[in-house]
């Protein structure tokens, strides 16, 4: 189908230009996607999303002004084109808010895994040793990624990243890592059972280098990112947990 005659027009319904998040979840889905299967025949102009964050990373990395900040604006349009085969007549652009939050994240060393990341699947993974012990890499970091911005269920998605979040906030790295390990063992949303793998286990437990829970923690509960946060706040969601009125995401 071609884009430009028969896809649908996208125009925002507020009359706003500015990314609305469910803008950014069809560019993080292009971001953070899940690679090619090996030996499937690669699609003409098909960029892997370490390319892609390679390339958001270079035009980050030009320093301010407005001119980075529209070339940002213009990789995110050709995304979300890509993710949804709309052709957008009234181009996206990022809000002062937004280009501010892309820099902290990409620039600041203590964001570095937003970088240090690799796309792949679940079979790539060596998975649990002997003991039942999973050690996360970067790998594993970018299934973790691609569960939570690339997911098969968007609502339970953003059910852990609320759950990461209020973690961090509240009670700390520790925490952080019991709602990882509820994720990496939640096959219905993963797809990944660890009994498939040489060193079989039902339920894993996770390993983490010296410094990368802390990481996480201090990404997860940072306020400034909230201008790019994915999806919609307001609702009340919990991992396994009783819904309360208090409960708000974000």
């Amino acid at each position: 189908m071609s884009k430009t005659e028969e896809a649908p027009c996208l125009q925002p319904t507020d009359g706003s230009r500015d990314f609305n998040r469910e803008i950014l979840r069809g560019v993080y889905r292009q971001l953070f996607k899940k690679p090619l299967v090996v030996g499937m025949p690669v699609p003409g102009g098909y960029e892997s999303g370490e390319t892609l964050r390679g390339e958001l990373c270079r035009h980050v990395s030009a320093g301010g002004g407005e001119a980075p900040r529209q070339e940002v604006a213009t990789m995110f349009n050709r995304l979300y084109v890509a993710q949804t085969d709309t052709h957008i007549t009234v181009p996206f652009s990022l809000t002062k808010e937004q280009w501010e939050d892309l820099a902290e994240a990409l620039s600041n060393n203590s964001y570095a895994l937003l970088r240090d990341i690799k796309d792949g699947v679940a079979e790539d993974s060596p998975g649990p040793d002997a003991s039942g012990v999973l050690k996360v890499g970067p790998l594993e970091l970018g299934l973790l990624y691609q569960w939570l911005f690339n997911p098969v269920d968007e609502a339970q998605a953003h059910n852990y990243l609320h759950a990461l979040k209020k973690a961090a906030k509240e009670s700390g790295v520790e925490a952080v890592k019991a709602v990882l390990g509820v994720l990496f063992n939640d096959r219905r949303f993963t797809g990944v059972c660890w009994m498939n793998y040489p060193n079989p286990f039902p339920i894993v437990s996770l390993s983490f280098e010296e410094g990368l829970l802390a990481q996480i923690a201090s990404f997860v509960r940072d306020p400034t990112l909230s201008y790019l946060e994915p999806y919609e706040g307001g609702a009340v969601c919990f991992v396994d947990q009783p819904h309360e009125k208090d409960n708000m995401c974000y």
